[in-house]
């Protein structure tokens, strides 16, 4: 499957056996318009998740600077002016690579908030009750208007058929211009035929009729569920709740699952919350490689220090105070 970006496969042997592994990607990252900065990304350029494997922690401290130093190397060599080792979530291993990092020469950013939902209920009932009166209306208000509307619900697990994943691909493209977000890359369209087709995905779709309305890609991660693409046909759904009763079906999938975290990552952060999600950070660690990049401090001006929830919630605050006025 060709995406765009460079991979590369980075391993650390001890007595000929693997200890560690890193991966990561050469890509071209958007910073305005059309000006685009040579950066090398620790890990996938296609989902989030940390770019390094280790067989157990007593070999972090030998094989990181190892991963770290021959990815620095590759990095250079394609002409990479920025290393950011990305996704170290907080809390969460982020506190153990902290310090590591920065005995490496690294820079620490946060990244954005990721928005989870922990999931404690034995069924679906139980989710319902422990929800504020105002949101369980809701939520049943929803799935009665998505029906009334001439919506159904599907769960597909397996390789879609060619029309399926060309549907998904182009609501998927709907999103990804709609938010022309930097840190997403365009993916083709072997990706909504090849990954669905992996043991831990499984497919929510909404259908209209025969036309697609909705969908949500997930995987099942061991306890984690996780909302890894989703796409919609705007003027399919109107102003039908499909996307909230999506997220519901979600979290549905999840009790009937046995999942007990669900990892609904990033979009739309408010609505979420609404959910019952908190929020956790993902940080990164970055590195200028060129002198040029040292002098002028590339990798603050592309990734500069921010608080990202605190910033979400100033933006909350605002449209609270605009939806009273």
């Amino acid at each position: 499957m060709e995406i765009d970006g460079d991979l590369r496969f980075f391993t650390v042997e001890r007595d000929g056996h693997p200890v560690a592994a890193a991966f990561g990607a050469f890509l071209r990252y958007q910073v305005w318009r059309n000006i685009k900065v040579p950066l090398f990304v620790a890990g996938s350029p296609a989902n989030l998740g940390c770019g390094f494997l280790f067989r157990d922690e007593t070999v972090v401290d030998e094989a990181l600077p190892l991963l770290a130093e021959a990815m620095t190397a590759e990095a250079r060599a394609l002409g990479a002016k920025v290393l950011l080792m990305r996704d170290f979530w907080s809390p969460g291993p982020e506190a153990e690579f902290a310090p590591r990092f920065a005995g490496l020469g690294f820079r620490r950013v946060a990244q954005f908030p990721d928005a989870v939902l922990d999931v404690p209920w034995a069924d679906v009932d139980g989710w319902l009750a422990d929800l504020p009166t105002k949101a369980r209306k809701t939520a049943k208000r929803d799935a009665r208007r998505v029906e009334a509307a001439g919506f159904r619900f599907e769960t597909h697990r397996g390789r879609p058929s060619p029309k399926l994943a060309a549907d998904m691909e182009r609501l998927w493209l709907n999103l990804y211009h709609k938010y022309q977000d930097p840190d997403q890359i365009l993916l083709p369209g072997e990706y909504f035929r090849e990954v669905p087709a992996l043991a831990e995905s499984v497919l929510l779709l909404t259908w209209h009729g025969d036309q697609l309305a909705c969908f949500d890609m997930l995987s099942e991660r061991g306890h984690l569920l996780e909302s890894t693409y989703s796409g919609a046909d705007y003027e399919l759904i109107g102003s039908t709740p499909v996307h909230r009763f999506m997220g519901h079906q979600i979290i549905r999938h999840a009790i009937e699952g046995g999942f007990t975290l669900i990892d609904f990552g990033l979009s739309n952060e408010a609505a979420k919350i609404k959910m019952g999600c908190h929020l956790r950070v993902a940080w990164a660690y970055s590195k200028p490689l060129s002198p040029f990049a040292k002098l002028t401090r590339l990798d603050k001006l592309v990734f500069p220090d921010q608080d990202p929830i605190a910033e979400l919630q100033k933006e909350m605050a605002k449209q609270q105070q605009s939806d009273e006025d």
